[in-house]
């Protein structure tokens, strides 16, 4: 296997503990619609590309807005919303992480299923941005997490190949997706998250202290 050249993030309950934010989103989103969702259906949308979700949706409630419109509408409130919440803290221990990584000349991105602009928003609000010169959104790939697009388009804008990559993951659809792209993953447990099943991970851990060079390097 050749040497790890990059780790991927995911980004919401990865890098940020946000994934409780997007929940009321949702919750906020179906409501205005009419729709009373449960726990349990909005924990299965964790790391879904945002289309797939809205696809699901749609099919479920009979909505008769296009696809295209329920995305539109979802992008302005979601980033509204992270807009007016401020500051976002990084969880515990992966900007400490992301540093020690840095300094030893792993190149790092983001790939998230959120919109571009969401992104930005996220990243900013986190103060993490200047560690991601590079960011991809399930929204620019032909299909989002559980497929792989999002992974291969990330490691061709690294100019790397997909088994030199590492990817951190926090729910179901997003270790599935790492492992269809051929790339190791980190199965990262966000009780924020829900009851995700991350057991295809390479390797799971509860917080990013169990983390360090020497894993990445020698995997």
């Amino acid at each position: 296997m050749d040497m790890i050249q990059a780790v991927i993030f995911d980004m919401d309950g990865v890098l940020v503990d946000s994934e409780i934010h997007h929940f009321e989103v949702e919750k906020l989103i179906l409501e205005k619609m009419g729709i009373s969702i449960q726990a349990e259906e909005i924990n299965s949308f964790v790391g879904l590309a945002m289309k797939k979700m809205w696809e699901r949706v749609k099919e479920k409630y009979h909505l008769e807005k296009s696809i295209s419109k329920l995305l539109e509408e979802d992008t302005i409130f979601r980033v509204n919303y992270f807009k007016n919440i401020g500051k976002i803290p990084p969880v515990e221990g992966v900007e400490e992480f992301i540093r020690e990584i840095k300094k030893e000349g792993l190149i790092t991105a983001v790939a998230s299923s959120s919109h571009m602009d969401l992104i930005k928003t996220v990243l900013e609000a986190s103060n993490l941005l200047k560690y991601f010169p590079v960011y991809i959104s399930g929204f620019n790939v032909k299909h989002g997490k559980p497929e792989p697009d999002i992974f291969f388009e990330t490691a061709a804008k690294l100019d790397v190949k997909p088994n030199e990559c590492i990817v951190i993951e926090d729910s179901y659809n997003g270790v599935i997706a790492a492992k269809k792209a051929g790339m190791k993953c980190i199965g990262y447990v966000n009780p924020s998250s829900g009851k995700q099943d991350i057991s295809s991970a390479d390797l799971i851990i509860k917080n990013f202290d169990q983390l360090n060079l020497n894993i990445i390097k020698n995997w």
